[in-house]
């Protein structure tokens, strides 16, 4: 079925004379704006004796007004509601409004109390960017490497707004203009959506504390991850918006590919119609003249996913604090993982600090080892990195299945933590062992490995072994005498053994109730049948290709050695600590194609950053 959405205008669409047709209609609601503002909201914007309507602090509540009566009218006259709704920044909260997050009057207070803040600020200005491709601009910002400067709007694919320090954005004019771009400095105080704006943000922070949020009753899609906001705990988004980029052109992109037919705009004037109108247009374009095959083209990744035991205390958490692609991604993780589960990632992975940072806890690591995989995938495609295909080792098989459109993020990660709580609640007490010698030994010494599983085979000299929990201390006690060198991992549960069977009909029980779509980029998983198990785009994923993924064992070194003789791939970790591409160079020697973008060492954004140059580097990619 075909959708509808509304998107409401933000700051710029401002103009004397606007919403004249509103405020006789709504004598309450004008009557409640002109107490909280202390002024006449009617003679603003019909009169402006002051010459104050193009003031933020003017500007913001009279277009949150104008954008909130047409959208009444709107209502009352067709009695339906859009089935997606999104704002271009300050019109983000027309689009909340509309979506059942708060009531007229207190959105009315938000965005004053923003637009005071905003325009308290007076550090930096605007520039737009007109005429040349998102991507180049990207890679033209990459060469000058200037802080001061910063992505604002991403409006569409030829109009880009830069943020920062104004005589740094003016002297960066002419990188622009030798590409062909247009380059037209904004009539702005501040550099709006940009760390400029930070002191701002934690002021805004504090007044969000005061204000209680209802869960939404339709979609909203953010401008800070072009991404729906979680249905409830979204006060964060919000307050990061303020410095974070308004993403409007992958905003209406998501609509599009949501099979949204018509997208309309409420407010005044039609600067969204037209952005909408070039994107809509590029986009069916695009759909034309699409490849359908991606093998052996430029830009042929495959992101690989890890599992459980590959994970530590505060991994990502540069990108969180530091990356807005990473940060909204993972605040939207967090906010499914409470209502799951009611435990906060944000919390437990990121702010608390006990001295033993080991973490074990499975309620916590599976749904964080997800998030982290896929909040990256999100911070690449930020970047203009993708998939053309995924592997998936152990639980990364879920990101893995997100990551290839056959399930949505939000199901996947439901999924994750269903899984957690049928281990946590009936399959305790287990351990699996990291065993450093050839995988010939469990077979050579079958008396040392009694009653444990050949879990996984990450490569000749590296196995992981699973059972119960005093079992494999005694196993590991057993080793050590012969000079085995062993390590247990940080995991309480028996994975791909027969210790976690009691979980099975309750598994398939609960995953039987999720729709599978069929992949759209090639799916390999790490728990084959068969020597490899590639899931192409013709292939079903059901319940029990997942529950294969933890419970058969793993075999890392015969999938990766046939895919890296078949296939002619970029290899790309997404696992905390970039152990799939350390099994990789240990089977086949270091290699320029197999890469990593994070590991537990630190330096999390020099490192992805420096991943992506070096991609971007190696390989001519597409847009």
């Amino acid at each position: 079925m075909m959708k509808k959405a509304y998107v409401f205008p933000g700051q710029g669409a401002q103009f004397l004379g606007m919403g004249e047709e509103y405020f006789d209609q709504f004598p309450e609601l004008v009557s409640i704006v002109d107490s909280v503002l202390g002024y006449s909201i009617k003679e603003l914007c019909l009169q402006d004796p002051h010459k104050c309507l193009n003031q933020t602090q003017y500007t913001q509540p009279a277009l949150y007004t104008v954008n909130a009566l047409n959208y009444i009218a709107k209502s009352r006259t067709t009695g339906q509601k859009p089935d997606l709704v999104a704002g271009h920044s300050l019109g983000e909260y027309n689009a909340l409004l509309a979506a059942g997050a708060f009531d007229f009057e207190t959105g009315l207070k938000l965005v004053q109390k923003r637009g005071e803040l905003m325009a308290r600020a007076n550090q930096g200005g605007m520039l737009a960017v007109l005429g040349i491709d998102i991507g180049l601009v990207r890679e033209i910002l990459a060469q000058l490497n200037d802080p001061r400067i910063q992505l604002a709007n991403i409006n569409s694919a030829k109009q880009t707004i830069l943020s920062g320090d104004m005589a740094a954005l003016t002297a960066s004019c002419q990188y622009f203009e030798q590409q062909g771009a247009k380059c037209v400095p904004l009539k702005v105080s501040a550099a709006f959506h940009s760390t400029y704006m930070r002191e701002a943000r934690e002021e805004f922070i504090a007044y969000l504390r005061g204000f209680q949020f209802r869960p939404l009753e339709i979609p909203v899609v953010a401008n800070l991850t072009a991404q729906p906001y979680p249905s409830v705990n979204y006060q964060q988004i919000l307050a990061d918006q303020i410095t974070g980029t308004v993403k409007w052109h992958d905003t209406i992109l998501l609509m599009l590919n949501s099979d949204v037919a018509d997208i309309e705009e409420i407010g005044p004037g039609n600067v969204l119609t037209k952005l909408t109108g070039f994107i809509q247009s590029a986009y069916e374009d695009d759909l034309k003249n699409k490849t359908k095959n991606i093998a052996g083209q430029p830009g042929n990744f495959l992101f690989m996913y890890g599992g459980q035991g590959f994970h530590y205390r505060n991994m990502g958490r540069e990108l969180f604090e530091h990356s807005q692609a990473f940060r909204g991604a993972f605040i939207e993780c967090d906010a499914v993982v409470q209502e799951a589960l009611g435990i906060s990632l944000i919390k437990d992975i990121y702010q608390h600090q006990p001295t033993n940072t080991a973490l074990e806890n499975i309620l916590i690591t599976h749904p964080a080892c997800f998030s982290v995989g896929y909040c990256l995938t999100r911070e690449l495609a930020a970047r203009g990195i993708k998939p053309a295909a995924v592997l998936g080792y152990s639980l990364g098989e879920y990101i893995a299945a997100t990551i290839a459109g056959v399930v949505d993020f939000k199901t996947a990660l439901r999924l994750v933590c269903m899984q957690a709580r049928l281990l946590k609640e009936q399959a305790a007490n287990g351990r699996m062992l990291a065993v450093l010698t050839n995988v010939s030994d469990f077979s050579n010494n079958p008396g040392d490995y009694a009653g444990a599983s050949l879990a996984c085979v990450n490569y000749q000299d590296n196995f992981i072994i699973s059972g119960a929990h005093e079992l494999i201390v005694k196993i590991q006690q057993r080793l050590e005498q012969r000079n085995v060198l062993t390590a247990i991992l940080p995991v309480a549960h028996s994975f791909h053994s027969e210790q976690i069977d009691g979980i099975r009909a309750d598994f398939i029980r609960q995953a039987s109730a999720v729709e599978y779509a069929k992949p759209t980029i090639n799916f390999y998983s790490a728990s084959p049948q068969a020597p490899i198990n590639n899931l192409s785009p013709a292939d079903d994923l059901s319940q029990e290709h997942l529950w294969r993924a933890i419970r058969e064992p793993v075999n890392f070194l015969n999938v990766i050695s046939e895919i890296k003789t078949s296939q002619d791939y970029t290899f790309i970790d997404l696992s905390p600590t970039a152990s799939l591409v350390a099994f990789m160079d240990r089977i086949f020697g270091k290699h320029e194609r197999h890469r990593f973008a994070i590991n537990q060492f630190g330096k999390n954004l020099e490192t992805l950053n420096k991943l992506v140059a070096d991609v971007k580097n190696a390989e001519s990619l597409p847009g």
